[in-house]
C-alpha cells in the first residue's frame, strides 16, 4: 500500500499534536520504501530519539501497526456501503454514502 498525502499532523508515537516529520522506518539507503508500513509520523522529539537509538525499531513498527488497524477500521465504519433499491421493479445493489 503506496502513502501519499499530508502528514497527519499528530506524532504516530506519543500521540503530540502539531508539526511532524515523516520517518521511513527502514531508512531508503537501505532498501526502505516509501510504502505505508515502512514510514510513520513524529514529532521533532521523537524523530530525534529514534535516531539517537532510545527508540526501538520495532516499536515503531508496533505502533504503525495499531494506527493503521485503527485506520481501516474507521474508514469502514464512514465508507460508502452496499444497499439494495428497487429500479423498475428489479433489485439492484448500489454504493450509497454513510
Amino acid at each position: 500500500m503506496s502513502f501519499k498525502g499530508k502528514a497527519l499532523g499528530y506524532c504516530q508515537y506519543c500521540g503530540r499534536v502539531g508539526q511532524t516529520h515523516r520517518h521511513h522506518i527502514t531508512y531508503r539507503s537501505r532498501g526502505g520504501t516509501h510504502d505505508v508500513d515502512n514510514r510513520i509520523d513524529l514529532c521533532v522529539e521523537c524523530h530525534g530519539a529514534v535516531h539517537s537509538g532510545l527508540v526501538p525499531i520495532q516499536m515503531l513498527y508496533e505502533v504503525l501497526e495499531k494506527d493503521i488497524e485503527r485506520t481501516e477500521r474507521l474508514n469502514a465504519l464512514f465508507s460508502p456501503r452496499p444497499c439494495k433499491r428497487v429500479v423498475r421493479g428489479v433489485i439492484e445493489g448500489v454504493k450509497v454514502d454513510v
